[in-house]
């Protein structure tokens, strides 16, 4: 089949719609003519030229093949077959070249390695050899993705390898495979010297910050944050040319994005497209909201330069949406608000760590139904109504003790917000002056815990998940390590030591013991009242926002597990009750 005619060409249209959805899509560049080689079947697409390339269609019992012939050299052929699913199919490329070795050997006269790479190619595992035999040159790839399997082959005599090879590395290049259906592509993005995605020591080292990362569920909205460290392993400098980002949930393609070099310098907290010789740059605030059906993915396809050469490689952010095993309640009494929370560009989400999904709650009043606090009289000056002014500090004319008394939430008592055992108590850290710690915003990258939290408990609730209760009243803390401690009991009070602007509950769900190492895990609490213009409204299951007014909503004393023993009765009254009723027995 050839492209000759335009009636040939319509004609090659249907024919390849009839053996198996094939349809070409022709599209136009300056200097070069593209045609797209589709195929829904087999959910790949193709990118080629037919100024310098021939196509013809061959399909038989469970496989397609497009072999594509260069015009002037019919010597040099390039050949993509198609397999469908092989049922249980875990094989390796690697594994499947091996099995098929002997019959290369045989076509090809012998085998002679000349280059062998492990590599990805836009979400699939693929294995490429070039290999030499009979005064011709083969470049084979083994491609494996969803059960199905693909063979691209390229072939030529040796002295004109390297003249076609270009042709024929962009076919590989534009090679796409997606969950289901082809979505629009810009040829002008595609360029036959961009080298297929390097391994090994080509490669930068990319990493997600966390990994994987946990997608939190709100009413109204998924979100979702992380930051991507790009490392760059080799002696010379990495300019970082083009970044195609696609997001993916159920196997399709549901939204894509180009950014090119001024943004993605935007992007990097260098503000720079170049990564330094054995250096590092990091992409951060990586944010997403969305009303419903969060991606499952998002793949980073980078476009990069090192020396004279320029290189792809793909990096995969997996989005996952944990599911909580512990029944969490508020770890307070009372009326509190959400100081901060965790919104994507809120400092706890930003640090991407353990503090993730933290929260800092400050006291307003007491609970429903009971009278605001009143002002209470202190040396110089004492707890004020939440809802009176606070008084104005002033640094020098009263202790530490007379200023935080000013918070109300100085002295609260801390709950324990589930069932545990205590695995940390650290106490005896100072409670510092509130003026002398706004400063201290920005939460510093410490080591020690004491710095950051202060006085701080964790507790080991079971099923890999860890509380935390942190900036603690010195003194204040009624348990200690190894102690089993029950939901609602009071552990502490609240306090304002370690890292702290002012008396707060800082508190934080985590996989692990260690508050720095650790990472974030989402939260919800249940059983709470909402206060919102004055009314409440009750949560039994919710994540509270920045600003929202909280209050835990006690619950019902629980019943003993050993029942009292049943009292027994007396024996005269059974006997008349027997006798009541087989005196009504015969009466019916």
């Amino acid at each position: 089949m050839m492209f000759a005619t335009s009636a040939i060409s319509r004609s090659l249209s249907l024919l390849l719609v009839f053996l198996g959805g094939l349809a070409p899509l022709r599209l136009e560049r300056s200097e070069e003519r593209f045609e797209r080689y589709v195929n829904e079947r087999h959910r790949c697409s193709l990118y080629y030229s037919p100024e310098k390339w021939r196509l013809q269609v061959q399909s038989g019992s469970g496989s397609e093949a497009a072999v594509f012939t260069a015009l002037d050299a019919p010597e040099v052929m390039a050949v993509l077959n198609m397999f469908d699913p092989v049922p249980d199919l875990a094989l390796h490329p690697r594994q499947l070249f091996d099995m098929d070795r002997g019959a290369l050997a045989t076509i090809f006269g012998g085998l002679t390695i000349h280059e062998e790479r492990v590599l990805t190619l836009s979400g699939a595992a693929a294995h490429l050899v070039t290999f030499e035999g009979r005064e011709k040159r083969v470049t084979r790839y083994t491609i494996v993705h969803q059960g199905f399997v693909y063979l691209l082959v390229y072939t030529a005599p040796k002295p004109k390898y390297d003249a076609y090879l270009p042709a024929f590395r962009l076919m590989v290049e534009t090679f796409r495979i997606f969950g289901t259906g082809v979505p629009d592509a810009d040829p002008r993005a595609l360029s036959p010297e961009i080298i297929a995605e390097p391994a090994g020591e080509r490669a930068l080292r990319i990493r997600t910050q966390p990994d994987p990362v946990f997608v939190e569920v709100r009413e109204g909205d998924q979100n979702w944050h992380y930051h991507l460290i790009l490392a760059n392993p080799h002696d010379v400098e990495v300019e970082l040319l083009d970044v195609r980002v696609r997001y993916v949930g159920r196997g399709r393609v549901v939204e894509e994005a180009r950014l090119d070099a001024a943004a993605i310098a935007r992007a990097f907290e260098s503000g720079t497209t170049r990564l330094p010789p054995k250096g590092s740059a990091r992409w951060r605030d990586h944010a997403g909201h969305r009303a419903e059906g969060a991606p499952e993915e998002i793949a980073y396809t980078f476009v990069f330069r090192i020396g004279e050469h320029t290189f792809q490689q793909t990096h995969r952010v997996r989005l996952v949406r944990y599911v909580q095993k512990t029944r969490f309640t508020l770890p307070f009494r009372g009326v509190w608000r959400v100081w901060r929370g965790h919104d994507v560009f809120e400092g706890h989400r930003q640090r991407a760590d353990a503090q993730a999904f933290a929260y800092d709650f400050v006291y307003e009043r007491g609970e429903s139904g009971r009278p605001p606090p009143k002002a209470r009289a202190a040396a110089g000056s004492g707890r004020r109504s939440a809802r009176t002014p606070r008084a104005p500090v002033m640094l020098g004319r009263s202790t530490t003790s007379e200023r935080l008394a000013d918070f109300h939430a100085f002295g609260r008592p801390v709950l324990a917000p589930a069932d545990g055992t205590v695995v940390r108590a650290v106490d005896g850290e100072p409670d510092r002056p509130p003026v002398m710690t706004r400063l201290r915003f920005a939460h510093p990258a410490v080591e020690n815990p004491r710095q950051l939290f202060g006085n701080y408990i964790v507790i080991d609730h079971g099923h890999g998940e860890f509380s935390l209760l942190a900036h603690l009243r010195r003194g204040s803390l009624r348990v200690k390590r190894g102690d089993r401690v029950r939901r609602g009991q009071v552990i502490a009070e609240c306090g304002n030591s370690g890292t702290s602007a002012q008396p707060h509950l800082h508190f934080q769900v985590m996989d692990g013991p260690d508050p720095i190492r650790s990472r974030g895990l989402p939260v919800r609490f249940e059983n709470y009242r909402l206060w919102r213009g004055g009314q409440a409204v009750l949560v039994r299951s919710g994540v509270p926002r920045a600003g929202d007014r909280v209050e835990r909503v006690a619950e019902p004393a629980r019943s003993p597990r050993s029942k009292a023993p049943r009292r027994r009765a007396h024996p005269r009254s059974f006997s008349r009750t027997f006798v009541e009723t087989m005196r009504v027995g015969f009466a019916r």
